[in-house]
């Protein structure tokens, strides 16, 4: 439980952008002083955003961001900023240190290492708040239920649950990861959305400088 603590602040906002968003994207910047800065950026697609009203998710209104702000303020994010940045998008900030993460974020040697472990997430899943299990339901995503399903068979869940249009606009989708070094020399990395929804291995992204 205390490792699942840990990982809270980071995995449930990645958690958070496979399952609400059509543009993922995370700018994790290493600063001077040993911690990092984090940046998350999320916008819904047309297909996404009616399913979400149809089941009465919120998505970017002020009581659900103020939420996610105090969430990541109550597991180890400070200087935290979330704001609404059109009809279909939102940004969430903030500063952590790494070593919350557990092992999610690494520094060492002059590198910035993102670690994403399907076990760690499976674990991580089940401590979910209620409100936030909405999200992972509507979508089952292997990842986090541990059913070995391929990008394929599970694109034809998607399709047979909510139609080929959503599960095509998913198909599509990447999380973008942008590692950036103190002096500001930059990296990014793309992930296929449904490679990560699907994940059955550790993926490792790494920005030396």
């Amino acid at each position: 439980m205390k490792k699942i603590k840990y990982l809270y602040s980071l995995v449930y906002l990645l958690i958070l952008f496979a399952v609400t968003s059509c543009t993922p994207s995370i700018t994790i910047k290493s600063r001077t002083d040993n911690r990092v800065d984090m940046e998350f950026n999320i916008k819904a697609g047309e297909t996404l955003k009616s399913m979400l009203d149809m089941y009465g998710i919120p998505f970017n209104d002020s009581d659900t961001l103020a939420r996610m702000k105090n969430g990541m303020k109550d597991n180890t994010f400070y200087n935290v900023k979330a704001k609404a940045t059109g009809d279909d998008s939102f940004m969430l900030a903030g500063t952590v240190l790494p070593v919350a993460t557990q092992n999610v974020v690494l520094r060492k040697d002059r590198q910035l290492i993102v670690n994403l472990s399907p076990k760690d997430m499976k674990a991580f899943a089940s401590s979910l708040p209620d409100e936030f299990m909405a999200y992972m339901d509507m979508l089952a995503a292997p990842v986090f239920t541990g059913e070995q399903l391929s990008q394929e068979e599970y694109l034809g869940v998607i399709s047979a649950i909510y139609g080929q249009t959503f599960a095509t606009e998913l198909e599509k989708s990447d999380i973008t990861i942008t590692l950036e070094s103190p002096e500001g020399k930059k990296e990014t990395f793309s992930l296929p959305l449904v490679e990560f929804l699907t994940l059955s291995e550790e993926k490792t992204f790494s920005l030396k400088y």
